[in-house]
């Protein structure tokens, strides 16, 4: 059984939770929070498509999205996007990190909706 409680339904599980930390940046503010998941929030959250999240590899590729990983609107050289990015820690797993760019209401619902702490 779990030591802590799933914060999404707020219950212990058979075996240990998995954890993400998502972080959301803005201007100079970071927006973060420790989540503690059971496996089926976990993948709700990855496989969701709001926000929609990219990996980020070893490999020195650039991730140059320009879209809003919610609402899918383009995010022009003018707008101020809000960098997302999560660290994922799964059960029998490596670390991953995953990445995303919000527009900035997109990016308030997200703060809101993970309840995300400056």
């Amino acid at each position: 059984m779990s030591i802590y409680a799933c914060d999404v339904h707020g219950r212990r599980v058979p075996g240990s939770l998995e954890t993400a930390y998502p972080s959301l940046l803005r201007g100079g503010v970071r927006y973060s929070r420790k989540l503690r998941l059971c496996i089926e929030h976990m993948d709700a959250l990855l496989g969701s498509e709001s926000p929609r999240l990219t990996a980020v590899s070893d490999d020195g590729e650039a991730i140059a999205l320009r879209v809003c990983g919610t609402c899918g609107s383009e995010l022009d050289s003018t707008q101020t996007a809000d960098a997302v990015f999560v660290t994922v820690y799964r059960r029998k797993a490596d670390r991953a990190d995953y990445f995303a760019e919000l527009c900035r209401a997109c990016g308030d619902a997200q703060i809101g909706e993970w309840r995300l702490e400056p």
